[in-house]
């Protein structure tokens, strides 16, 4: 299929695949804060759901109602893959955030990461990559393996960074986080020291890569990464969970930026 007919298509298709996957993100998302009202009137009393501004019924009513249209949505696709990840997302979900007996796996730090790493780079990566593979007929390339590998040790540091800004809500309602064991200065110098090593170890995608100059691009682009990460790491102030939370949200505008990083491999 020509360039000019497959743009189209494209669109359509990836319309098709984001819109259940953003529904469900959102249940997801809104199933974990209200399991976290106890702990988000310490971490983070500025939420809706703990001020009152949106009471707790209406965020169920809109939980469910995403929940519901995701799904419907994810099987008009007719893609297995697509199903794959919108069920396994949401199961995984509920096993990090419902309070239940056997549940509420974020008590648990290697529960809790392997929650995370099992959607942010297994589910997503897969399910999305083998969408596109029926979709669009594209082959299966090393590329894939390499950023599938790459992302998933990058979800188990965004799974122990998450927890460091919400140490003290956390030690209050006994939630055994890596951070609450080893305490926030350590894990924080953990990630930075493993993201640092991480993004020097991706230096080496520029290897996969189709020219010189695409090459030099990844390369550069991952050396910058770890420079930044390593001199915001050194402004972080401890004492101040608003500057533990504004370098959380920094890696994740570069956990994204990453797969723009990516797209240079093809």
């Amino acid at each position: 299929m020509d360039g000019p007919k497959l743009a189209p298509l494209f669109i359509i298709k990836s319309f098709h695949a984001l819109v259940p996957a953003l529904l469900l993100n959102i249940s997801i998302v809104g199933l974990n804060q209200l399991y976290d009202k106890r702990i988000d009137k310490i971490n983070k009393p500025y939420l809706p759901l703990v001020t009152g501004e949106i009471s707790t019924d209406f965020a169920l009513s809109f939980i469910s109602l995403c929940l519901s249209v995701g799904l419907y949505y994810g099987v008009t696709t007719n893609s297995a893959s697509i199903m794959f990840t919108l069920v396994g997302s949401c199961l995984l979900g509920v096993f990090y955030s419902v309070d239940i007996n056997g549940l509420r796996w974020k008590r648990f730090p290697i529960l809790a990461a392997a929650c995370i790493v099992g959607v942010r780079s297994i589910m997503v990566q897969l399910g999305f990559f083998f969408y596109a593979v029926d979709n669009f007929l594209v082959d299966i390339p090393l590329k894939i393996v390499f950023a599938t590998i790459y992302m998933m040790f990058y979800s188990i540091i965004i799974s122990i960074l998450k927890d460091i800004p919400d140490f003290v809500g956390d030690k209050d309602q006994k939630i055994k986080t890596l951070t609450v064991l080893i305490g926030p200065s350590k894990a924080f110098e953990l990630c930075t020291c493993f993201l640092i090593t991480l993004y020097l170890s991706g230096t080496l995608s520029c290897m996969f890569c189709s020219n010189l100059m695409r090459g030099i691009l990844v390369f550069s682009l991952h050396t910058l990464s770890a420079i930044l990460i390593w001199r915001k790491s050194g402004d972080v102030n401890f004492k101040s969970s608003s500057s533990l939370h504004n370098f959380y949200m920094f890696m994740w505008k570069l956990f994204y930026c990453e797969y723009v990083f990516f797209l240079l491999l093809y």
